[in-house]
């Protein structure tokens, strides 16, 4: 050590390291040594070395997907500071994806220091890349389909909550006989979902009917005119009751010289639908 015997003043300096969980204390033995060299009676000096806090952090979990929040606690000491802005035992979300490394220094009752670190590490969430509808006419099964570059596609009968009615990238409904709203959306391998459900609408179109139909007739032969007339759309003839070729596309028909008695067909067309079965419509050529 070094001293002043102008002041009687004494200093030493050392590095005390304890690995002891309790506090341990060192006695430095003191000879004080006066102006004249005659030395005083000596004295114990006490030194109390207090051990540092055994600091750890408790995670609410140490992996979340994107827009989760997540809790840090600092254990083992008094107080605790932490790095990145967060507060101790208060949930916060991280507002990017990746890993993240958070230190927490925690001070006990003695004003003794000591650190830890937590990483946590924040999922990107799936993506629905895109959805196609589905179409029938009439009621019936529709197709829908989704496509995500995720783990996998989950089907819903609502936006938010409901049943969950199949996983995969197509979804067969059930019957139906409205045009119904379904909901998709993707999860991860980490189990991270889509933000929202992406909708995906089930049409099914109104099939139109033949209404009423006015055959005509002819002594002899002759030309025709037939009528037909659509709940709703418009009328095409054809000259078979299935496949054949079209004739006309209205509301009327008239043939051409007819010496025997024919049948001609008339179908309802309606928004790309057509009427479920073609109506006969007769052109009868009476003998003279």
């Amino acid at each position: 050590g070094a001293s002043n015997q102008s002041t009687g003043i004494a200093t030493i300096s050392q590095l005390l390291n304890s690995t002891a969980s309790s506090q341990q204390s060192i006695t430095y033995h003191v000879q004080p040594i006066l102006a004249n060299q005659c030395s005083a009676s000596t004295f114990d000096a006490i030194v109390n070395v207090n051990p540092l806090p055994v600091v750890t952090i408790n995670a609410s979990s140490t992996a979340i997907c994107d827009g989760a929040a997540v809790t840090l606690s600092g254990v083992g000491a008094l107080t605790y500071s932490w790095s990145g802005g967060i507060s101790d035992a208060v949930a916060f979300t991280p507002t990017q994806t990746g890993t993240f490394t958070y230190t927490v220094t925690g001070t006990d009752v003695n004003g003794c220091q000591n650190t830890a670190q937590q990483n946590i590490v924040v999922n990107a969430l799936a993506t629905v890349e895109s959805v196609k509808d589905g179409v029938r006419c009439g009621p019936g099964v529709v197709t829908l389909s989704a496509i995500t570059k995720s783990k996998e596609i989950k089907w819903y009968d609502k936006i938010n909550g409901g049943a969950l009615l199949g996983t995969g990238d197509t979804l067969k409904t059930s019957s139906i006989d409205t045009t119904t709203k379904f909901y998709a959306d993707a999860v991860t391998l980490k189990g991270c979902v889509t933000a929202t459900r992406t909708e995906v609408i089930a049409a099914i179109k109104r099939v139109p009917k033949v209404d009423s139909v006015t055959s005509a007739e002819v002594c002899g032969s002759g030309v025709m005119t037939l009528k037909a007339k659509a709940d709703v759309g418009s009328i095409r003839w054809y000259d078979s009751l299935t496949n054949g070729s079209i004739l006309s596309n209205a509301n009327s028909y008239t043939t051409s010289n007819l010496l025997a008695t024919k049948n001609y067909f008339a179908e309802a067309v309606y928004n790309g639908c057509t009427s479920y079965e073609r109506t006969s419509v007769q052109a009868l050529v009476r003998a003279l």
